[in-house]
Order: C-alpha cells, then sequence, then structure tokens
C-alpha cells in the first residue's frame, strides 16, 4: 500500500506514467484506473473546502486530461465533472487551480472530445473572474479554436451559433464579458472569418454600451485600427516579427542538405509573408477595413443621429469625442447622410488654439459632401477663415486653413464664392512658402472647376470658360456603361490590317499588268480584246464582292449594337475603355498647350492622367488623415547638425569602407606584386635589376630638367 500511495503522489511518476500509456494504452490499463480512482477520492475531498489550493488535485487532473483520449469509455464524465466544477466554484477556486482546469478543458478541446458550442459559454463566464492570466489564456484559445474550424472549409452551423451566443454576451451589462466577446468579434472580423453584415452591426450596438471602455474598442474598430488595451492580443506573426537576411537567404539555398534547404526555404517564405502582411497593414493604416466595415451598416442614417446624440450629452474625455466625431464624419461621407446640426456642432471648435484641432477639421471634410446644402456650410467657411486665414494669424494656421478650404471645396464645390476666392487667390505671393503653395494649390482647383470665378490673370493658358460648378441637386444619370461611346467609336486594329492588305493587292495588280503592254503589234487588238473581256468580269466580280463585303459590314455593325445594348462586355473592353478614358484626357490637357498626340511629353503625361483617374471616384468615400493637413516649416541645419545627421547615417555600415582602407586591412596572403618583390633571384639578376632602377632614375631626373 505505501507503493501505491509513492506512485500516486509524485509527479514525476505521472510524468513518466502518461509517456508510457501513450504509448501502450492497453498495457497500463491497470495503472491509469488506479490513478483515476485516485482522482474521485480526491475530487469528493477537495469538494468538501473548495477554496483550499490543492496541488495534487490539479496535477491528478492535468493526467487524466492528456491521456483521457486513450481509454474514452472510461472518461466519458471527466469533462462534465470538470464543467461543473467550475460553473459552480469558479469564483472561489485557487487561481493556479483554477488556471488548471481550463488548461485541461482546452486540451480536451483540442483533442477532439468536446464541441466548442458546449465549452463556449462556460469559458465567457469564467471572464468575469478576476484573473488577467486566466483572461489571456481563454481569449488565445477561444480565437485560435474559431479560426482552426473554419481553416479548411466555412462551418456556417458552428459560426451560427457562436455568433448568436457573442451577440448576446455583447450586451451585457458586465464589462469583462462584454469586452472580451466584443474583442472576439473584431479579431474574427479582421481575420476575415466573420465578415459579415451582423458582426459590423453587432459591433455598431456596442457604441452605445454603458461602458466607456467598450464604446472606445467599438469606435476604433470603425476607425480601422484595433484596441491596444492589455486585453487585446495580436498575432505572433506581429509580436515576434522576424527578417529575412541575405545571409539567412544564402544559407537557405546554398548551404546545407536537401532536406535542411527546404526547411530554411519553407521558413524564409513563412518571414516573407509576414512581412509583406505588415507592411501592408502600415501602408493601409486600416482604411480598407473601416471602409468595408461603415458599409455594411443596415441603418446608417440611425446609427449617425444616435451617435451624435449621445456625442452632444456625454461628459467624456476629449478624446473619446475626437473618436465620436470621426466615426460620425466617415458614416455621413460613405453613405451622404444628411445631419445638419453636426456642423454647427463642429463650428464650435474651429478655432486655432483648440486642442487637436486638425482632428475636427479633418472630421469637418469627411462630413462634407455634395448633398449638404452651401448655405449649411457658409456660416463654417466663414468661420474657418476668419479664424485661420487672415494677415494676423500664424503661417501654420494659415496652411492648415487653406488646405481645409481646399478639401472642402472639393467635395462640395458651392460653397465657395468669387470674391472669397479671390481674396484667397492672393496668398499665392505670400512670403511662407507653405502658405503661397496652399493658395496655389486652391487655384488650381478652380482651374478646372470654374475658371470663372478666378481672376483673369489666375486663370492660366487654356482655361475652359464654359465649366461652371453644376448646381445643387444637378444629377446627369448614365443609360448605360461609362466610356462605351469611346470602345464604341475607337478604331480597330483589323481595320488597319484591312485597309493594308488592299493596299497591297491593288500594287501588285498593277505591277503584273505593266509588262503586259510591250507586247507586239500582231497581237494588240487580240489582247485589247482579252483585257476588255477580262476587266468586264472583274468589274462584275468587284460589284459583288463590294456588296457582300457592304452587307458583311452592315450585319457585323448591327451584331456590335445589339452587343453594347445588351451589355456583353469582357474584362479587356474594360481594359480598353480605361485606356481610352486616359488617353482622352491627355489629348484634352495637352491640345491647351498645342502639344500632339506623337510629342515625347504626350508619353510622359500619360502616368500622371492614370493617377488623375484613380482620383476622379467618389471623394467623400476618401479618408482625410489629420497629419496631411499640418505644416511643418524646415529650417535649414547648422553645420553641426548635418555632421550628426551624417555619423547617424553611418550606423551599421561599418563594413562599407574604401577600398584602400580594405588592401591595408587585409588578412589574407600577399598579392602578386608583393610576391614578386620576395622572389628568390640570383645576384646577377638582382644587380642588372638595381642598373635598371638607377638608369631610368636618371632619365626621369633628365626629362625633368629639360622641361623646366
Amino acid at each position: 500500500m505505501n507503493n501505491d500511495q509513492a506512485k500516486v503522489f509524485d509527479k514525476n511518476t505521472l510524468d513518466n506514467l502518461r509517456n508510457l500509456v501513450k504509448r501502450d494504452a492497453e498495457g497500463y490499463r491497470h495503472e491509469f484506473l488506479l490513478q483515476f480512482k485516485h482522482y474521485e477520492a480526491t475530487r469528493d475531498i477537495f469538494l468538501l473546502q473548495p477554496s483550499k489550493n490543492s496541488k495534487e488535485f490539479a496535477d491528478l487532473i492535468m493526467f487524466i486530461a492528456q491521456v483521457s483520449h486513450c481509454y474514452p469509455e472510461d472518461c466519458k464524465t471527466f469533462r462534465k465533472e470538470l464543467m461543473e466544477l467550475l460553473e459552480k466554484h469558479a469564483s472561489v477556486l485557487d487561481a493556479m487551480l483554477r488556471r488548471s482546469l481550463v488548461q485541461a478543458l482546452i486540451l480536451i478541446r483540442n483533442r477532439g472530445l468536446i464541441q466548442a458550442q458546449e465549452l463556449l459559454p462556460l469559458l465567457f463566464k469564467l471572464f468575469r473572474c478576476q484573473d488577467k492570466l486566466l483572461r489571456k489564456s481563454i481569449f488565445q484559445h477561444i480565437v485560435a479554436d474559431l479560426q482552426r474550424s473554419n481553416a479548411k472549409r466555412r462551418d456556417d452551423k458552428l459560426n451560427r451559433k457562436i455568433q448568436n451566443f457573442l451577440y448576446s454576451v455583447v450586451g451585457e451589462d458586465n464589462e469583462l464579458a462584454a469586452k472580451k466577446s466584443l474583442c472576439v468579434l473584431t479579431q474574427m472580423y479582421h481575420k476575415r472569418i466573420w465578415s459579415d453584415a451582423n458582426t459590423v452591426n453587432v459591433v455598431a450596438n456596442a457604441v452605445f454600451h454603458k461602458s466607456p471602455r467598450i464604446t472606445v474598442a467599438a469606435l476604433k474598430f470603425f476607425m480601422g485600427h484595433d484596441d491596444m488595451d492589455s486585453d487585446m492580443e495580436s498575432d505572433d506573426e506581429d509580436t515576434n516579427l522576424e527578417t529575412a537576411t541575405r545571409e539567412d537567404i544564402y544559407k537557405a539555398f546554398k548551404k546545407g542538405t536537401k532536406s535542411s534547404k527546404k526547411k530554411k526555404q519553407a521558413k524564409l517564405k513563412r518571414v516573407q509573408l509576414a512581412m509583406k502582411k505588415v507592411q501592408k497593414g502600415h501602408m493601409d493604416k486600416g482604411k480598407s477595413y473601416s471602409f468595408t466595415a461603415i458599409q455594411l451598416l443596415h441603418d446608417p442614417q440611425g446609427f449617425g443621429e444616435r451617435l451624435f446624440s449621445k456625442l452632444n450629452k456625454t461628459n467624456e474625455r476629449w478624446e473619446t469625442k475626437l473618436l465620436m466625431m470621426n466615426v460620425i464624419s466617415r458614416v455621413v461621407g460613405v453613405h451622404q447622410l444628411l445631419i445638419l446640426n453636426y456642423y454647427s456642432f463642429l463650428q464650435k471648435y474651429l478655432q486655432p488654439h483648440q486642442r487637436e484641432v486638425t482632428q475636427v477639421l479633418s472630421a469637418l471634410i469627411q462630413a462634407t459632401h455634395n448633398l449638404v446644402p452651401d448655405d449649411v456650410l457658409a456660416p463654417v467657411l466663414r468661420q474657418l477663415c476668419n479664424y485661420f486665414i487672415n494677415d494676423k494669424s500664424r503661417p501654420e494656421a494659415m496652411v492648415v486653413g487653406l488646405k481645409t478650404v481646399r478639401e472642402m471645396c472639393v467635395r462640395q464645390p458651392l460653397i465657395m464664392t468669387s470674391d472669397l476666392l479671390q481674396d484667397l487667390a492672393q496668398y499665392k505671393k505670400f512670403k511662407e512658402k507653405g502658405v503661397s503653395m496652399a493658395a496655389r494649390s486652391l487655384i488650381g482647383l478652380f482651374r478646372i472647376l470654374s475658371p470663372n470665378m478666378l481672376h483673369k490673370k489666375d486663370r492660366g493658358k487654356g482655361a475652359d470658360g464654359d465649366a461652371t460648378v453644376e448646381a445643387y441637386g444637378a444629377f446627369s444619370p448614365s443609360s448605360g456603361v461609362d466610356g462605351i461611346e469611346l470602345l464604341r467609336n475607337a478604331p480597330s486594329d483589323s481595320d488597319m490590317d484591312s485597309d493594308m492588305e488592299e493596299a497591297g493587292e491593288s500594287s501588285d495588280e498593277e505591277e503584273d499588268a505593266g509588262p503586259a503592254s510591250g507586247s507586239g503589234s500582231e497581237d494588240e487588238g487580240e489582247a485589247d480584246e482579252q483585257q476588255g473581256e477580262m476587266s468586264l468580269r472583274q468589274l462584275k466580280k468587284l460589284a459583288s464582292k463590294s456588296k457582300s463585303k457592304k452587307e458583311e459590314e452592315e450585319e457585323a455593325a448591327d451584331e456590335m449594337e445589339e452587343d453594347w445594348d445588351n451589355g456583353i462586355l469582357s474584362q479587356e473592353d474594360f481594359e480598353r475603355i480605361r485606356e481610352l478614358k486616359q488617353r482622352a484626357l491627355v489629348k484634352q490637357m495637352m491640345s491647351k498647350y498645342g502639344l500632339k498626340e506623337d510629342s515625347v511629353a504626350f508619353h510622359n503625361t500619360m502616368e500622371e492622367a492614370e493617377k488623375l483617374l484613380n482620383s476622379r471616384q467618389i471623394v467623400s468615400d476618401r479618408k482625410v488623415d489629420a497629419e496631411d493637413l499640418e505644416y511643418t516649416k524646415r529650417y535649414t541645419k547648422t553645420k553641426e547638425e548635418r555632421l550628426q545627421s551624417v555619423l547617424a547615417g553611418r550606423e551599421g555600415r561599418e563594413g562599407f569602407t574604401a577600398a584602400a582602407s580594405r588592401r591595408k586591412s587585409k588578412a589574407g596572403g600577399l598579392s602578386n606584386r608583393e610576391k614578386k618583390k620576395k622572389k628568390f633571384m640570383p645576384l646577377a639578376a638582382r644587380v642588372s635589376q638595381a642598373k635598371s632602377r638607377k638608369r631610368n632614375k636618371k632619365w626621369r631626373q633628365q626629362g625633368k630638367h629639360k622641361n623646366v
């Protein structure tokens, strides 16, 4: 009995037994049943005092969880007992024991012995426990489990059950559980596993939660960046990111055996993919995620009005208010909503001394679109010009004001009057370069929109005098595909080829008919008769061919028109339409300056035209960064500052030195010239070499003396 007790309570014995059971389950069945009986006895004793710490009980639980897949019939009730123990006594259990119980359940779930919908409700209840490590491990398991379940194919049945459960948890008053469920939803959305409209609208409802932390997390989701609290965990690829060096690439392809090369190449591929993912996220800055999330809102008008009413009543921090302003502006701009009181609310923050005023101005720009009445935006524009753009303001404030006015005019040009535009255009000769460049940018915008609003000297060469700003609410619906006329009237390559072939055939016929005129005088009559007969036949054939060609062309034209009307277009047709649009835009721009299509400048401006076509989209959808509105003046550096920047740039480049210094510090053998100097030669050869050096030196001195 003493030996059995020693086996029971020794952890090393449990570890050895676990390894033996995994190798031969049937052979060590008796030892497992002995430990299982001891677990049942220890459990009954533990339930008498659940708050007591029991390390032996935790070791037994982990042992049985690790080998439960080997004895499924004997461990049927094991997982249910663990779940009941956590449900009843989770709040009073010791922290170490509670984490051991959760790890055992996670291990059983990874073995596939329990369903996710059975375990998830218990795990979300455990989010209420005041144990940060426990909440972190549970969150990581939930995200990994859902990602693993949807890796090969999308499990809609499981997703629907878990989503319904999470939706109910997000609306609860318990802050910890609601926050963690919201984190799971946002993580699943960013991993594009749950990227449907229901997930987005549940997060939208979380914006109006009682807890300010949950409100901020939901607002950050719609702004496109994750919550940076300690509760939000990032992927392993982002936290433990490695970089691939040239040495790693060389080792992966040049060093080692075939199997080791394959492993190193696979690791290198993973690192490169992770780097691309991170770089794409930094370049994108979450714009695509926020844009798609805002597009999936069921009732954007109601969401914007509710959030604006909460913004009016809230007493939260200034950062939270800024988040609310930005989210409202994005929703208004993307869906082109009308919340007219919102602009007067923003107007009271339009002052140069306001903290983070560029954030407010970016929100104002994003909330401006062509359906907002100009009389609503007129007071806002007037206050912006009075406070920011005047001779007493600082250059930084003037640049911010001019940039904001320009961006607002891009979205709603009707707010600008000719008198105000001419006043702002006078800043093009301001002494500060940033102010003058911002004013010239505003002038360049109205050279395209409405040149007649500018002074004659500011309109530029080749300005279109007929261009005017459309009236409020003017809308010209398109009857078909945009740019289909360009594709219909574009010259095809087949027409050019057929013209060239016909020209070549006519020239060949003339060459063949040329030498026939040089025949004898006796056969001239017969030849003329035959030639006349042949010409009649040819005329008849040509007439019939011309008729058939005309009929074929008419039929082809009818078929083409039917195709255009039916909307049968391929991807090549759309690419062709884009190319024709780009070429027409370049022709229009270059014709103002008298340049032709075959000029060098025409080809150089094709890329600029493509950028302009990309920018000609719905401008209210664009996200405006507050950093783009700021103006930072660059002062000339002193000699010491320049020297410091040069030395800072040399850090990490010690190996890149001059060739002479590398030769001096060379650690290898001697060069051929050095070997030649140390080469053994007979005495006569050394004497002759010395004489030749002396003779050469004498000749050099004489030549130098003669030149002098």
